[in-house]
């Protein structure tokens, strides 16, 4: 059976894979994956801090799912840019490079998300309003977070069935006659 290992590499993602099973996906397949889990998640996390805090208020559900969207494309481009700069700080070396490369990673996932709060203040407007930088923070947070967690547990579990089904099929190996002579 094909490569189904825990540890199988998955490409560039936006958020840093974690056991991803999907190594049976092709580019196009991998990074629609990601847009629509990614985009589930911050509606579900959205449409929570909405209804159970004062931090963060959304007026509709469409408008959640839109600033979903929006902050998932945000995160998209964040974290694309951080590895371009990366890359750009890894290829040179030297003892400086190594703390401009952290120093400039830093400043940009830091300062991007006064960018996600400008954008999303265009965007929506009153629509969508965040009491502080911090609570965009948090969501932000939670969002990396819980993809972290459905990472490992899709990954448990699709280890553990592929197991499973290894261990049905030399079962059944064991069980079917032989050649007929």
């Amino acid at each position: 059976m094909g490569d189904t290992s825990v540890a199988a590499d998955f490409g560039d993602s936006v958020l840093p894979p974690q056991g991803r099973i999907r190594g049976g996906m092709n580019d196009r397949q991998r990074v629609f994956f990601d847009w629509a889990l990614d985009t589930l998640l911050y509606l579900v996390v959205l449409g929570f801090f909405s209804e159970y805090t004062s931090g963060v208020n959304v007026d509709s559900f469409s408008t959640i799912f839109f600033a979903s969207l929006v902050l998932y494309a945000l995160t998209y481009a964040t974290f694309g840019l951080k590895r371009h700069v990366g890359a750009w700080f890894r290829s040179r070396p030297g003892g400086p490079h190594r703390i401009a490369h952290g120093l400039s990673v830093w400043a940009i996932l830091f300062f991007s998300k006064f960018v996600f709060l400008e954008v999303l203040d265009l965007a929506f407007g009153d629509a969508v309003e965040f009491a502080s930088f911090v609570w965009l923070m948090i969501v932000l947070v939670v969002v990396v977070v819980l993809r972290r967690v459905l990472d490992l547990i899709t990954s448990v579990s699709v280890t553990r069935l592929n197991r499973k089904v290894e261990r049905d099929r030399r079962t059944a190996a064991h069980l079917l006659p032989g050649p007929m002579s």
